[in-house]
């Protein structure tokens, strides 16, 4: 045998396994979160293949972002509460834990609107988010679809699933742990499914110094879609 010779080592999944590796990784991350490893079994074998899935933001692309606005006399929001909150301000999300804020941002008016789980009759104020400068991000909406059982649609809808408010603290961690990881392989942010609007995408930055956000305009929700089991 050559000295040249590398054994190629092939992971084999199946749906279940997948299932199982993700449960197992948020019941160890909730009870052990510190002694989590870059090494762990998901990171190695499922994370780190998908890292290969980039999307670039051109300069000047243009995102949508919104926020209900309850004032009384309704009164629009200037330009700078339209952005990421302040850091004391900011609630765990799902890739940023609390007081670390990060902009979260839709490819368009409608998904945005959605995101932010408006009623009926609310007044939603919508940004123009303008991308300053060019960013990679880890995209997650690459050939993902109802039949796909494989990792990337397990993330896509643990990254895009509604979550109780009341546990969001907890309950975002294990995302909140993969956000941090991409971050530190150089990514600016991701790119995800919405789950408010299935044709549309969410875009998380990690740092929003590069976007320039503006008052777009301001919408009345007058129709709310509900699909249940």
């Amino acid at each position: 045998m050559s000295n040249d010779f590398i054994p190629t080592v092939i992971y084999v999944t199946t749906p279940e396994h997948t299932v199982k590796v993700w449960n197992d990784f948020v019941v160890k991350f909730k009870n052990d979160r510190y002694l989590i490893s870059q090494d762990h079994d998901l990171i190695v074998n499922f994370v780190n293949p998908l890292l290969e899935n980039e999307f670039i933001i051109q300069e000047q692309k243009v995102l949508s972002r919104a926020r209900i606005n309850n004032s009384l006399p309704y009164e629009r929001f200037d330009n700078d509460e339209l952005g990421s909150p302040p850091a004391d301000k900011a609630s765990p999300g799902r890739f940023n834990p609390k007081a670390v804020p990060y902009l979260y941002m839709a490819n368009d008016v409608e998904t945005a609107v959605s995101e932010v789980l408006p009623f009926i009759s609310a007044k939603v104020d919508v940004a123009k988010c303008t991308i300053l400068n060019e960013k990679k991000l880890w995209d997650l909406t690459k050939e993902v679809n109802n039949h796909d059982t494989g990792f990337r649609a397990l993330l896509t809808k643990e990254f895009s699933r509604p979550i109780n408010p009341y546990r969001a603290e907890t309950d975002y961690m294990p995302t909140q742990y993969i956000a941090e990881y991409c971050k530190g392989k150089g990514f600016d942010g991701v790119k995800y499914q919405s789950v408010c609007n299935p044709s549309g995408y969410n875009i998380c930055l990690f740092n929003s110094e590069d976007v320039d956000i503006s008052y777009n305009k301001t919408v009345t929700v007058n129709k709310i879609c509900v699909n249940y089991k």
